[in-house]
C-alpha cells in the first residue's frame, strides 16, 4: 500500500468511532434520491470507499449493495450498522470484481484520498466494473494540490487529501470514458452545516 493512503488508513482505523458520530448526520441525501432515479430494478451497487456503511444502508433499501473499504475498524462498524449491505476489505484502485459487474458505483469523497497520479487508473477500474450505461457518482473536494491535513473530523489524527478543480475532475472522466450527466459545487456550510465552508465538486457519469 503506499505512503498517504496508509497514513490515512491508519488514521482511519484509530478513528473509526469518533469519525461516525461526526459524519452520522451528513448523509447527501438529493444525491442518493437522484443516484437511485438511474438504477434498473433489482441493481447491484458498489459502495466504493463505504466507510462505516452511512450511504450503504440507505442504498441497500432497493439495491444490492457490496461495500469496500480498506479500513478494518469502519469495516466492523458497517457490518454491525447496514446489515442488508454486504462489506468486504478492498482496494477500490484494483479491485477483484469482474467485468460489468454493478449497475452503479457511489463513491462519496473517496478519491480525495489518493494520489493525484492514482485518479485515471481508478476511474478506469470503475468504468472495467460498470456494465453498459452504468452510472458512477463522485464527490471530492474544490481546491488545488495535494497533502496531509489534520482537522476534527479526524481528532486532528492525519489525512492525505487531493483537491480538484471541476474542469479537471471533468477532463479525467472523459479520458476515463464517460458521459458527463451533471456535475455541480456545492459549500458544506450551506448544505450540510459544517463550521468549515468546503466546496464540494459532485458528478454523476455514465459509462459509455
Amino acid at each position: 500500500m503506499k505512503k498517504n493512503l496508509k497514513t490515512t488508513i491508519e488514521t482511519y482505523d484509530e478513528i473509526a468511532h469518533h469519525y461516525k458520530q461526526k459524519t452520522k448526520n451528513l448523509e447527501l441525501v438529493e444525491e442518493i434520491k437522484k443516484f437511485k432515479k438511474f438504477l434498473p430494478e433489482s441493481s447491484k451497487v458498489l459502495d466504493a470507499g463505504c466507510g462505516w456503511g452511512r450511504d450503504s444502508k440507505i442504498l441497500s433499501k432497493t439495491s444490492k449493495v457490496i461495500g469496500i473499504d480498506l479500513s478494518e475498524k469502519l469495516l466492523d462498524l458497517a457490518r454491525a450498522y447496514a446489515p442488508d449491505a454486504k462489506f468486504q476489505i478492498g482496494n477500490i484502485s484494483k479491485t477483484t470484481f469482474k467485468d460489468e459487474s454493478f449497475h452503479g458505483i457511489w463513491s462519496n469523497d473517496t478519491l480525495i484520498h489518493l494520489d493525484r497520479k492514482d485518479i485515471l487508473p481508478t476511474l478506469k477500474e470503475f468504468h472495467r466494473l460498470l456494465k453498459k450505461n452504468g452510472i458512477l457518482y463522485i464527490s471530492v473536494k474544490e481546491g488545488v494540490g495535494e497533502g496531509y491535513e489534520e482537522e476534527e473530523m479526524s481528532n486532528y489524527k492525519p489525512r492525505f487529501y487531493t483537491w480538484f478543480k471541476q474542469d479537471e475532475i471533468v477532463l479525467y472522466f472523459k479520458k476515463a470514458g464517460f458521459r458527463i450527466i451533471e456535475t455541480e459545487v456545492f459549500y458544506e456550510k450551506k448544505k450540510i452545516g459544517l463550521k468549515r465552508n468546503l466546496g464540494i465538486i459532485t458528478c454523476f457519469v455514465e459509462k459509455i
